[in-house]
């Protein structure tokens, strides 16, 4: 949480207002944790990353369906699976862009998820094809980079789990206030 304890007791302690009103509150509060519609800028970057993919898609899908018959067949195959990545980055954007609105953690966390899938997925497939094919030396800049790129898709993917637990807890927090504000309130009405 972002509130030192003394000021979190202070607003648990502090309420005066009718149950009502204290519902209506939590309910403010928890609709203004989540975004509900999507920015522009946010709209822009699930634009750009949609198109990035449908571009890696095609050109990745074409490469593999038209490269000469002598290229290896893991070349082909390692083609063929960057060109559904792209695919895969695609079809997110557009389900987040026809959405236009609401909780953004699941589609964050759905993003962090790719991340790290497909970048795993790329990492183990380039160091086998690279094994396959005997240039371990050729590849070792690509695998470094690609083992760089999966501890970010880590971090994000870590960032998420955080920015989702911290939601939860606020939503308790703010149940938890609401209850004690009907407690005192009634408590309050019985000694009166």
């Amino acid at each position: 949480m972002t509130e030192p304890n003394d000021a979190m007791g202070e607003r648990l302690l502090g309420f005066d207002s009718p149950a009502s009103a204290v519902k209506d509150r939590y309910g403010a509060e928890l609709h203004s944790q989540l975004e509900t519609h999507l920015s522009k800028s946010r709209r822009i970057q699930f634009m750009a990353v949609g198109v990035s993919g449908l571009i890696g898609c095609l050109v990745c899908g074409s490469l593999a369906l038209t490269e000469p018959a002598k290229t290896p067949v893991a070349v082909r195959s390692l083609l063929a699976l960057f060109a559904c990545f792209g695919l895969g980055w695609s079809l997110l954007a557009t389900w987040v862009l026809t959405r236009g609105g609401g909780n953004f953690i699941p589609q964050r966390t759905l993003a962090a998820h790719l991340a790290f899938g497909f970048t795993l997925t790329a990492v183990v497939a380039l160091s086998l094809v690279s094994f396959s094919l005997g240039r371990e030396a050729a590849s070792l800049p690509m695998l470094t980079t690609g083992l760089a790129f999966l501890i970010l898709a880590a971090v994000l993917w870590a960032d998420v789990r955080i920015e989702r637990a911290e939601l939860t807890i606020r939503e308790q927090v703010l149940r938890v206030e609401s209850r004690l504000v009907e407690l005192v309130e009634a408590s309050g009405k019985r000694g009166a």
